[in-house]
């Protein structure tokens, strides 16, 4: 058929890093950066799941240490569980 499916990711504007052709047959999805109480609530939960998170290991991160770290990772999750 024809169909190609292309996934990419970038951190400029794709209107200026992105050949006009291959831009005008795209969707592009902005993502927006998560609010301070969802990167909490992301923080926590990597805390408290011992199956996928640290939950099993018994450490205490107190709460200036997970509000640097929210600061941190400017609104991105991954940057805060790295």
């Amino acid at each position: 058929a024809g169909t190609v499916t292309l996934i990419g990711a970038t951190t400029e504007n794709p209107s200026f890093s992105v050949i006009a052709p291959l831009l005008s047959r795209c969707r592009v999805i902005v993502l927006e950066a998560l609010s301070l109480a969802a990167l909490e609530a992301v923080i926590e939960r990597a805390l408290s799941d011992a199956v996928r998170g640290l939950g099993a290991t018994p450490i205490d991160v107190p709460a200036e240490v997970r509000s640097a770290l929210i600061r941190a990772s400017q609104g991105d999750a991954r940057r805060l569980l790295g």
